[in-house]
């Protein structure tokens, strides 16, 4: 079974997506968590148990620092373990630069535009390249 890390501090937004991937009969189980705090926490647990995720979405109003920084955490701590699992964006307005510079991670690979559909999770399944499929601001 494969795991799939939804980050928002949204509770509609887990129980939306909850339902969608009921809806489009994906093959994940979906873990939810509301800060990139818990996140992390849950990583931790996720890496002992052999539950980890193969795809970590990310809301991109989650604030900036905290983003980075758990970009910056799973790469030094769990990428070297998980290299097959990437990172992605969730966006419901058009991104700024500074945040398409999150691309140059090597775990992330894209950006996408709310809202949330079964093509798009497919393609991040089995995404092999970044992609940005959201409008750049300056």
């Amino acid at each position: 079974m494969n795991y799939s890390l939804f980050i928002d501090n949204r509770e509609t937004e887990h129980a939306l997506i909850s339902a969608q991937i009921r809806i489009f009969d994906v093959h994940t189980n979906p873990i939810f968590a509301k800060s990139g705090e818990e996140a992390l926490k849950i990583l931790m647990e996720t890496h002992q148990n052999g539950q980890f995720p193969t795809v970590i979405v990310l809301d991109i109003n989650l604030c900036q620092k905290h983003s980075f920084q758990l970009i910056k955490d799973f790469e030094a701590n769990y990428f070297s373990d998980h290299p097959n699992t990437k990172i992605y964006f969730l966006a419901d307005r058009p991104i700024s630069l500074d945040e398409k510079k999150c691309i140059n991670y090597k775990s992330v690979y894209g950006f996408y535009q709310r809202p949330f559909t079964k093509d798009m999770f497919v393609e991040m399944q089995g995404n092999t390249v970044p992609v940005v499929k959201v409008a750049v601001t300056d």
